[in-house]
């Protein structure tokens, strides 16, 4: 054979090498698709199983830090196995339509871009089919996937939007049940092929991976941003999952900005549940020595207004807030109060309140029954300055914030023994947000830390132009 012939076909074989070499090693088909997207090391123990779900159906459940690359190396395995089989049907679950849609029409773009062809009607998200009848299925897992049965590779990727939904109980169940009932009832083992992959971010001990652990039919492989013992990837203790992505000082300062509840179920992959306490031991201040020039005067306040009687105690509190860095802002408690009084009387105490506090406007949780807690309180004084607090979550939720700040040092209670304190300080030494006695002055001290936190940045509110000391 001349020369130039053997050249031609060993270039020919190289080729058809390379290209078996893409359809068995998922690594280097993103290489080869995106090469601008190479999979951080972590994801190593992810990779090599889906790659043995060509060969053997897998039932795996993942939990990895936000933004660690989990739904760009999903995406990419999707469109991966339509190259590797054509003729599969896949399916990717998540907590909307419209997530699902967005990850669907990458999948469909990678696998065009990678050679597969794809029927006429592939511009449909929720359902798009290649020339060889295989496709991809998506859908928001409550809305159900429809259409034909999964005998290739189906993908539940973050079944929870948030918090919000992961401490429902309500919506947990239904995402177990749609689970069990619409994804593992419609795999096809044609071949004994069909595989199941939930990968999210943990937010609960009962969450949808906390439930399948339980259950034990699934590998549970959990990848925390900060090595423990026994690290799945073999790192020491501490090291971090992602660097220099995500550097270790960087993971350190987030879980103090966060907290140590959120940080170990979102970072960690270990989720605690409630019951337990939340804030720490008190930091103090000297009222003689602080000088508050510059500071925000935020009012937080949560009336009994729902309540014609005296029954139920009403709280507010006025924090001096200095900086904006989430990692450094730091709020003197200047005062607190809590009482059992009538509206009326609320209100007028509020007046004074605000009078001693630069006449700084109170956030006042949102709703109540009936009228809105705010309006009640205009319905009484309609000069009186006041606005809705932001409310989303219950009132675990809400402290999160506050907690996380006040276990670092950064919300401060003053030094001798104002009448308010004793009182305010046993409270919050006492609240887990599980059936707490009393939760009133927790609510107001979030209400104004929360306020503050969603200001614009350039935003100063009631501050201080002058040396004060209180």
């Amino acid at each position: 054979m001349p020369a130039d012939g053997r050249a031609k076909k060993e270039a020919r074989l190289i080729e058809l090498l390379r290209a078996q070499q893409l359809k068995t090693r998922l690594r280097d088909y993103i290489a080869s698709v995106s090469p601008h997207l190479p999979p951080p090391p972590h994801l190593d123990p992810i990779i090599k199983r889906l790659e043995e779900s060509t060969r053997r159906p897998i039932r795996l459940a993942i939990s990895l830090p936000p933004r660690h690359a989990k739904t760009t190396l999903i995406t990419h395995a999707l469109a991966w196995r339509m190259e590797w089989s054509p003729a599969d049907t896949h399916a990717y679950a998540s907590y909307s339509d419209e997530q699902a849609a967005d990850k669907s029409r990458i999948v469909r773009d990678l696998a065009i871009g990678s050679g597969v062809e794809l029927r006429d009607d592939a511009t449909r998200l929720k359902r798009w089919q290649t020339e060889q009848g295989g496709g991809l299925l998506a859908a928001g897992l409550l809305s159900g996937i429809t259409g034909k049965g999964v005998n290739g590779l189906f993908v539940v990727d973050d079944p929870f939007k948030n918090r919000l939904e992961a401490d429902s109980r309500t919506i947990r169940n239904r995402v177990y049940e749609t689970f069990r009932e619409v994804v593992m009832t419609r795999l096809e083992e044609v071949a004994n092929s069909a595989s199941v992959v939930v990968i999210h971010t943990r937010w609960h001990p009962d969450d949808l991976i906390g439930r399948l652990a339980k259950d034990g039919d699934f590998e549970i492989l959990n990848i925390p941003a900060l090595a423990e013992e026994d690290d799945v990837l073999g790192r020491q203790f501490g090291d971090a999952l992602w660097e220099p992505m995500y550097s270790r000082a960087y993971l350190e300062a987030l879980r103090v900005t966060m907290g140590a509840f959120s940080f170990d179920a979102l970072y960690q992959g270990r989720p605690r549940p409630r019951g337990s306490k939340v804030f720490g031991a008190a930091h103090y201040y000297d009222p003689a020595r602080l000088d508050l020039t510059g500071c925000r005067i935020v009012i937080g306040a949560d009336p009994a207004a729902s309540k014609k009687t005296t029954a139920d105690y009403s709280a507010m509190g006025a924090l001096a807030i200095r900086g904006r860095d989430p990692s450094t802002r730091t709020a003197y408690i200047l005062e607190g109060y809590r009482e059992q009084v009538t509206v009326p009387m609320f209100v007028a105490d509020l007046r004074a309140f605000q009078d001693r506090h630069h006449d700084a406007e109170a956030n006042v949780e949102g709703a109540g029954p009936g009228k809105a807690v705010v309006q009640t309180l205009k319905d009484v004084d309609p000069g009186i300055r006041c606005k809705e607090s932001p409310t989303e979550g219950d009132k675990f939720q809400r402290a999160q914030g506050v907690a996380a700040a006040w276990n670092d040092g950064r919300v401060l209670v003053p030094l001798g023994s104002p009448p308010w304190l004793k009182a305010f300080l046993e409270e919050v030494d006492d609240f887990t947000g599980v059936n707490d006695d009393h939760d009133d002055q927790v609510d107001w001290l979030a209400h104004a830390w929360n306020a503050d936190e969603d200001e614009p940045a350039d935003y100063t509110g009631r501050t201080t132009t002058a040396p004060r000391r209180i």
